[in-house]
């Protein structure tokens, strides 16, 4: 297995069809990569129904994705006051994958072929490239409402679709703090940093945090600009349904800094401890 994307949703209303969203890019990238050597790992965090028995999956789906279900009172206890811990989701994982790469993207996230082409025919043949660049980020563009209502249209031209954070999506230097279209890592790399910081349950600074403690162990490339930013996400805004918090407001981790330590969770990262 070359590559496992990851990704993890919980069967709710966040910010309106979540459910909806997600089935969207299940299918439409399970197509995209069903005659690939790739896998879907999705963690179902902490839904009351699995959303194994919600989603309305396509054929291609159902042979390409595996289903990692933490149930609501395992979900509760390590999340703690936050509503949904995404780091121990994706950990968890990244933890139960079996490709020579990890890729991490949002659950309501389209890939392109551009993407495709290139990981599968340029990065993975090139053993110089591989060896540098052990770990890959790219921003995402970001559709709006009409466009992700004619998704499929949309992304055949990329370029009518904004980069979200271009200001940063172009800088050589700064280019992974913008919002996540995919975050490509080495399994041996991943394993060794121990994935996303478990302390870090809250929004924001989670990529940050990692790539800062892997950048000590490989180059980071700008995919993005490799590829076009072949990453589109599906409109949604908090208005549109469920909030996190009954105020509105939502917790942040903290700021990230040089990380000293590589792998801050110890070797049970990933809920490797729990029968899920």
């Amino acid at each position: 297995m070359k590559l496992s994307l990851i990704l993890c949703s919980r069967n709710d209303n966040y910010n309106g069809d979540s459910v909806g969203r997600l089935t969207t890019s299940l299918n439409h990238n399970s197509k995209m990569f069903k005659e690939l050597d790739a896998e879907i790992v999705l963690t179902d965090w902490g839904s009351d129904i699995p959303l194994s028995e919600t989603l309305d999956l396509s054929g291609d789906a159902r042979e390409i994705i595996r289903f990692v279900y933490v149930p609501p009172n395992i979900a509760q206890k390590y999340q703690k006051d936050s509503p949904f811990s995404e780091v121990h989701a994706l950990n968890s994982a990244a933890r139960r994958s079996c490709g020579d790469y990890i890729g991490r993207i949002d659950q309501d996230t389209l890939i392109g072929d551009k993407f495709i082409e290139w990981f599968y025919n340029t990065y993975l043949q090139d053993e110089e490239m591989r060896k540098t660049y052990r770990a890959l980020f790219s921003a995402r563009r970001e559709m709006s409402r009409e466009q992700s209502e004619n998704w499929e249209v949309t992304i055949k031209d990329g370029s009518a679709v904004d980069i979200l954070h271009r200001t940063y999506a172009l800088n050589q230097l700064r280019f992974y703090k913008s919002a996540v279209g995919i975050f490509i890592v080495e399994k041996e790399l991943y394993y060794l940093c121990g994935g996303y910081d478990e302390e870090y349950i809250y929004m924001n600074y989670m990529e940050n945090n990692f790539v800062e403690r892997l950048k000590n162990h490989s180059e980071l490339m700008n995919l993005g600009k490799e590829v076009d930013f072949d990453f589109f996400h599906l409109k949604h805004i908090q208005s549109d349904g469920a909030c996190d918090y009954p105020s509105g407001v939502r917790k942040t981790n903290p700021r990230y800094s040089i990380a000293r330590v590589v792998n801050p969770n110890g070797n049970n990262w990933g809920l490797v401890g729990e029968d899920l």
